[in-house]
This record gives C-alpha cells, sequence and structure tokens, in this order.
C-alpha cells in the first residue's frame, strides 16, 4: 500500500500505509518494526513527543508508545469518522467528517472548534508570540 503520512522525530522515522504504521530505516527505508491496524483505515500520523505517536485512524486515533507500539491513549469524541490530524507545541489537532476539529492535551480534549459548513479536511499548529493557534480548513 502506498504511504499516506510520514514523520520523523528524534532519528525515528516512522510511516504509515492506510492499514499499517512501520518505522522505518533512515538509510535503507527497510521496515524494521510493523504495527498492522487492520480494523481501522489509517488517515495519517503525528509524533506527540519524543516517545509517542498519535496514529489518526478514521474512527479514533490513538497515541502509541514508540518503543512498545503499545496504545496509551485515544482521543475520543467526534461523531463521525476523522479526516486530518497535526502535533506541534504540546498539542493535537483533529479535524473531522463531523465539521468540527478539536485540539487535544494528551487525551483531554482542551477546545471544540465548529462552524465549518464541510468536513474538515486539514488542521495544522502554529504558534505567534508563544502562544499556540489553530488553523483549520474544510471546501
Amino acid at each position: 500500500s502506498p504511504y499516506v503520512s510520514l514523520a520523523r522525530c528524534g532519528g525515528v522515522l516512522v510511516a504509515a500505509t492506510t492499514e499499517a504504521v512501520r518505522t522505518l530505516d533512515e538509510r535503507t527505508l527497510e521496515t524494521r518494526e510493523e504495527l498492522l491496524c487492520a480494523d481501522d483505515e489509517i488517515v495519517g500520523l503525528e509524533f506527540a513527543s519524543d516517545d509517542s505517536v498519535v496514529v489518526a485512524t478514521s474512527e479514533t486515533p490513538r497515541i502509541l508508545e514508540l518503543a512498545t507500539w503499545r496504545c496509551i491513549g485515544a482521543l475520543e469524541g467526534h461523531s463521525d469518522a476523522v479526516l486530518a490530524i497535526a502535533a506541534g507545541h504540546g498539542l493535537v489537532a483533529t479535524g473531522s467528517k463531523d465539521r468540527t476539529c478539536k485540539l487535544w492535551r494528551g487525551e483531554a480534549c482542551a477546545a471544540t472548534c465548529v462552524g465549518h459548513l464541510e468536513p474538515v479536511t486539514a488542521v495544522a499548529i502554529g504558534a505567534a508570540a508563544d502562544e499556540p493557534f489553530l488553523i483549520s480548513a474544510s471546501r
């Protein structure tokens, strides 16, 4: 399957296809480890910290510990499929088919943003004067 997302942090290269998450050798791009997610479609991934990655699946994004691939949390709260994910400044953002985007600190939803008339297909987290902000987009 083709890769839907690629992220690098602290010397770790992680790639996602629609069915699996893989750590890759940075030089050869060969798979080192693989975690299959056959029960749900993967739409993206982002590093939440140096030792954890958030895998956005269409149902419920999961926080995975990189060292063990163990699920250490879930971002539950959207009423429809998650379509977009971003991470930065200690936050994770998700955009959904339910026309909302959410900001997360760990597993806790810090804010729900409403107002989109279509599904939220893109999210980004930025900062100005050390204050994080969320950018979201729909069609």
